[in-house]
């Protein structure tokens, strides 16, 4: 299977190769392990990073993306080459969220299985977002804040480099502090929310506590960072060690420090948290994200509020007067992450579901070439065809009977409902596709449609206030019609406003049209998703939300 990744970060480019993180490398030699062809997809940047993995080094293909000044354009363009690598693939796999997230629902448009690793808060609980995680294949999370939605969701283990043989639960814990070592290890971001770390160090030296500081990390915002603390005259008090990726050196980073601090403004659920759990260190962390579904004020952490360096100042100044709580806390985080690393990794859970995804689809294949095999299959194909064929032929008769007029060759598909059924009067040859819905509030006006008209599945007319629409007029899927108002009073009589729909006119879909427009001329074309406010005259292209003429099919 040919599989796309799309990390929600972007590649590092350096000496002719792509970098990525390097657990997001592991995840794809597992998938290529498992027989897939993995492709990579993101923008590229040259930037320093702790993007560790070269990608080309194990024969993963990349789409590179250039990001240019213009990043509108560069935008557009990305998704024009994420559309065509979309469709040479078979499954897409997508961080979120993602700055291609509208990517997804093209691939759903297109019948291409997608799944979503949810690892970040920003933009993951919106309607789209729940959209996109109830028609995924499954959503991996960090939480279980997906729950809420209707979708399948999965937890596995989380991508660090630990196992439940690595918890430190023999750790030897001082019986006296001197000077309390806090630890911050991971990006070198200002939402992390370093600079209000940085001021509740100022206050307790203003304090007199005795404290000390450790950044472990890299990131886009380091020397932002080195600045801040030159200005709060805190380099006394705070060390700065770059990035580490050593697991041993890791280790003795948590066992050194006698707390970790992450006052992060929003997460999916940081992996650091696990590690200092692991090995026994005590925990302060905002509770944002995926963070309070594994998390506990005062059982297995210590809470603070967001922004806030007067909550960071007292959840220290606790620890340092009660650091056995803060003990107790760390022993209790042994046994929340014990249960968490029973679960799979996350490349098993993913090669898994994917196995099973792909051989569903290969059961499918074969049942339905087995059954198209030689005569039975067409026989098949073709009563299948004519059984179609005379419903649809019945379904339009019994309309036929019901409306109050209609014309030869009348083709209704299913699905099809109105009101007022001797208000409607339809033509020669028209055609109306799936779940059209004819509606009126007071059934006084007529819906007059004329010959050849089509109108396309899950289109909304309302005739209120009387609607005639011409020859051979095209009313594209998804489309809103609305002939009535009733102000500013929802409880008033419905005050109903004509409509005429001139012959040849195409309206695209998913388009509205509302009550203050009465006439759609002839020959004229709405661009899809518009949205009609007023009259729009013969020959013109209109789209936009309000819709406004762009030109005229005369200057074609």
């Amino acid at each position: 299977m040919r599989i796309l990744f799309i990390d929600n970060t972007a590649l590092i480019k350096s000496d002719s190769s792509f970098y990525t993180y390097s657990k997001n490398g592991e995840l794809m030699i597992a998938l290529q392990n498992a027989g897939h062809d993995v492709y990579v997809f993101q923008f590229v940047h040259h930037s320093n990073s702790i993007s560790t993995f070269d990608l080309l080094q194990h024969n993963f293909r990349v789409f590179p993306q250039k990001s240019g000044k213009n990043k509108i354009w560069s935008y557009l363009i990305a998704y024009f080459n994420l559309f065509i690598a979309v469709l040479k693939c078979d499954f897409v796999y997508i961080y979120y969220p993602n700055t291609f997230k509208f990517i997804l629902p093209i691939c759903w448009l297109f019948r291409k299985r997608y799944a979503a690793y949810v690892r970040g808060m920003i933009g993951a609980n919106n309607k789209l977002s729940y959209w996109i995680y109830h028609h995924a294949e499954f959503v991996v999370q960090t939480g279980r804040f997906a729950n809420e939605v209707k979708c399948r969701t999965l937890l596995p283990r989380p991508m660090i480099n630990y196992t439940s043989k690595d918890i430190f639960a023999n750790r030897v814990y001082p019986t006296h502090i001197d000077t309390l070592k806090l630890l911050y290890l991971g990006r070198l971001d200002r939402e992390k929310g370093l600079v209000e770390l940085f001021n509740a160090i100022r206050m307790l030296k203003n304090k007199e506590k005795k404290v000390k500081l450790m950044i472990v990390g890299e990131g886009r915002d380091r020397e932002m960072l080195k600045e801040e603390m030159e200005k709060l005259e805190i380099d006394d008090k705070v060390t700065f060690y770059g990035a580490e990726f050593d697991p041993v050196k890791i280790r003795w980073l948590y066992t050194s420090a006698d707390v970790y601090v992450i006052p992060t403004y929003h997460e999916g659920f940081p992996r650091t948290i696990y590690e200092s759990m692991i090995f026994g260190t005590p925990i302060i962390t905002t509770m944002v994200g995926g963070i309070p579904y594994v998390m506990k004020d005062k059982f297995n952490c210590k809470s603070i509020d967001v922004r806030s360096a007067d909550s960071i100042v007292d959840a220290i100044e606790f620890i340092i007067d009660h650091y056995d709580n803060a003990i107790t806390w760390a022993k209790n985080g042994f046994s929340t992450v014990r249960e968490i690393l029973k679960r799979d990794t996350h490349a098993d859970t993913l090669v898994k579901e994917i196995e099973m995804i792909n051989k569903v689809k290969k059961m499918l294949q074969k049942f339905w070439n087995k059954k198209l095999q030689g005569g039975g299959g067409c026989i098949l194909l073709l009563s299948s065809s004519l059984v179609g064929k005379i419903c649809t032929k019945i379904r339009s008769k019994i309309h036929a009977w019901n409306l109050g007029s209609v014309g030869p060759n009348l083709v209704i598909y299913k699905k099809f409902k109105y009101r007022y059924p001797s208000k409607i009067h339809l033509g020669d040859n028209v055609f109306v596709d799936e779940n059209v819905t004819f509606s009126s509030e007071k059934g006084e006006e007529n819906l007059l449609v004329g010959n050849g008209v089509s109108i396309g599945h899950d289109t909304f007319i309302d005739y209120t206030g009387g609607i005639i629409i011409r020859e051979k007029a095209h009313i594209a899927f998804g489309t809103y019609i609305n002939t009535h108002t009733h102000g500013y009073d929802y409880t008033s009589e419905a005050r109903g406003c004509s409509l005429e729909i001139g012959e040849n006119a195409f309206i695209g879909a998913k388009s509205v049209i509302l009550y203050n427009c009465n006439r759609i001329g002839k020959n004229t074309v709405i661009g899809v998703g518009s949205i009609v406010t007023k009259d729009v005259p013969d020959n013109a292209i209109v789209a936009g939300n309000p819709a406004k003429i762009i030109k005229y099919r005369d200057d074609l």
